[in-house]
């Protein structure tokens, strides 16, 4: 199972946070750093895949739009799991792949990153 930690900040602009995530998830070259590519991307998917997502508690409207494009491609796709730093974000969770520890796992290392960002 694929393991991936991405940790945004209140100052991250739109190319910055797909680019993170094309990074982190090594999309192709050709995505197209925008909500609808991220969701292609995520939605092909074939490898059981867990991303542990920071959020920042300061936040403008592209965040909430991000947040439910993941949890829509979670949705439809059995091989993907979204963990929030936020727990009223982990609410919708549709649980499809068996991920309990690996959430457990993601969500002690967001809380982490979470903590460190504060000091």
């Amino acid at each position: 199972m694929k393991k991936v930690l991405i940790y945004l900040t209140e100052d991250m602009d739109r190319a910055m946070i797909h680019e993170q995530f094309k990074e982190e998830l090594q999309f192709p070259e050709y995505y197209g750093m925008n909500l609808d590519a991220l969701y292609d991307c995520l939605t092909d998917i074939r490898e059981d895949t867990v991303i542990g997502l920071y959020l920042p508690e300061e936040r403008y409207d592209y965040f909430g739009r991000l947040c439910h494009t993941l949890r829509d491609a979670e949705r439809a796709n059995p091989h993907l799991a979204v963990v929030f730093s936020d727990p009223d974000e982990n609410s919708s969770r549709p649980g499809e792949i068996p991920v309990a520890d690996e959430i457990d796992q993601i969500h002690a290392m967001v809380q982490e990153f979470s903590e460190a960002s504060d000091d």
